[in-house]
């Protein structure tokens, strides 16, 4: 389809879809992202509502592409690598399908060819990490401290969006502890993880850039101590 084929097609879509009152309805929509996601909070709560975990269930299944992946959108080219790891996890953790069921072996073999968990995006390896399939890296890149910068440092959390901070603060501190929450459930340890990215993550390198791993370090020790100096100063 042409560029322009393909905007004369959606302003059409939205003209038919515009209500009376000259407002559009349309519900909140990310693939099968909230659906896979409150699937993994409820067994990692260990709130068993099976007939609301059992819908949640059917509709990630239905949202299933042919060739065993999810998508984004429905132009994600052959599948979407960050999406399929969220269905397969969830629908695993769900205690209603297993591995080797033939829809989670199609999704299986997609990740692997494309790159495993090292491809998905930080959200996704974070709630991965937070409950188990996952570890937390040897370095990460935003020490804790940098809650404790003040209002007049150069960047500060409060020079960061609502929406950043509401993310920022969680994961820096669950970073800081190396926390992880699992269950009986949750006992998949590294789901689809490439065997590049399996090795990273006993020896803390980074194989795909070797020479990356020592700037990486200096990196973070300075950032440790201007925040370190900052703090000491602003006390």
């Amino acid at each position: 389809m042409k560029v322009a084929d393909g905007m004369k097609s959606l302003i059409e879509k939205l003209r038919n879809d515009q209500s009376e009152s000259g407002s559009w309805e349309y519900p909140f929509e990310a693939g099968t992202f909230t659906d896979a996601y409150m699937i993994v909070l409820l067994r990692t709560l260990e709130i068993n509502d099976e007939p609301f975990i059992k819908s949640l269930v059917e509709r990630v299944v239905s949202r299933q592409e042919r060739n065993g992946t999810w998508k984004l959108f429905k132009d994600d080219g052959d599948g979407n690598v960050t999406s399929t790891v969220e269905g397969y996890y969830a629908l695993l953790y769900s205690g209603y399908y297993q591995a080797e069921d033939e829809r989670l072996k199609k999704a299986k073999r997609f990740i692997l060819a494309n790159g495993g968990i090292e491809k998905t995006t930080l959200l996704t390896k974070i709630m991965l990490t937070l409950t188990g399939q996952y570890q937390w890296p040897k370095f990460f890149p935003l020490p804790i401290e940098l809650i404790l910068l003040p209002l007049y440092s150069p960047v500060n959390l409060f020079s960061m969006s609502v929406y950043g901070r509401a993310h920022l603060v969680p994961f820096i501190v669950a970073a800081d502890k190396n926390y992880q929450l699992k269950t009986a459930k949750s006992q998949i340890y590294h789901i689809c993880i490439h065997h590049q990215e399996r090795i990273r993550l006993q020896t803390g390198l980074n194989l795909t850039n070797r020479g990356n791993s020592i700037p990486l370090l200096q990196t973070v020790s300075k950032r440790l101590s201007v925040c370190r100096r900052i703090y000491a100063d602003f006390r």
